[in-house]
């Protein structure tokens, strides 16, 4: 018996048109949306004692990783507009390939001022595709299953947390770091590939939303403070554990990290 087809989505529907969830674009997307974070995940665990390899102090490992999160705030503000002028999806497409370029900076030579450059453009890129993808893939989505929908995608990006850092200190301690790093280009690489495949109707350029009415939030909408606030102290504990985490089993003679990433996977 032939296996079944996925359902294709008509090239002009919309989300609210669109009648299954589980369609071959939306697997697309999980497939995309799952390797950018793998890649970027894998690092979390292994880059700072890359980088105190490396010859640099904590403070200057800090400075390096910290500086991912500049050119990440200043990519997500720009989004809307690249999306208007080039399409999200196109623009989502040259955040990949900036993510790609930034993991080549360090190959060029070790030292940090190209780790800086390598972070500034992977922070550029990935605000750019995490900001944008999910404005694309929203359209995919069935509008009574969207919560169920954006839940998948929220589950490929919990399984990338846990289980890149466990691929990233695999992969550094048995082929070494440079393995590692084209590991993580070759998942960016492979995102673009597939992300080749979504329907053309994705393509098209979004149409400038109008203004909130009054003062100063036809500027700034304030409205998302409360759900970013819970982000930010989320993510600062997680991040705080997996990028130093590594460097404390070090320091204190522990077994391999890995261990804590392999159990957070399971869990």
């Amino acid at each position: 018996m032939a296996a079944p087809r996925l359902p294709a989505i008509p090239e002009a529907a919309g989300h609210e048109a669109a009648g299954a969830l589980w369609s071959r674009p939306f697997l697309i997307f999980l497939l995309v949306y799952f390797c950018v974070f793998m890649s970027f995940y894998m690092q979390f665990s292994t880059l700072s004692p890359y980088l105190a390899s490396q010859g640099l102090s904590h403070a200057a490992v800090g400075l390096v990783i910290g500086s991912f999160t500049l050119t990440s705030i200043a990519s997500r503000l720009l989004s809307a507009r690249l999306a208007v002028a080039w399409g999200p999806l196109k623009t989502a497409r040259a955040g990949l390939a900036i993510i790609a370029v930034g993991i080549l900076f360090f190959f060029v030579r070790p030292g940090a001022p190209f780790f800086t450059a390598a972070r500034l453009l992977q922070g550029a890129g990935f605000g750019l595709v995490s900001t944008l993808l999910i404005s694309v893939v929203v359209k995919l989505i069935p509008h009574d299953r969207l919560g169920e929908g954006l839940g998948y995608m929220g589950l490929s990006t919990t399984v990338a947390m846990a289980a890149g850092p466990l691929a990233g200190l695999e992969l550094s301690g048995t082929f070494g770091y440079r393995a590692m790093f084209i590991a993580m280009d070759v998942a960016i690489a492979a995102s673009i590939v597939v992300s080749l495949m979504l329907p053309g109707f994705l393509e098209a350029r979004e149409a400038p939303a109008p203004p909130p009415p009054g003062g100063r939030g036809a500027v700034i909408d304030f409205r998302p403070i409360w759900p970013g606030a819970l982000a930010l102290f989320y993510a600062a504990g997680i991040t705080a554990v997996t990028v130093y985490l590594a460097v404390y089993c070090s320091e204190r003679h522990l077994p391999s990290a890995a261990a804590f990433f392999l159990v957070s996977t399971i869990g």
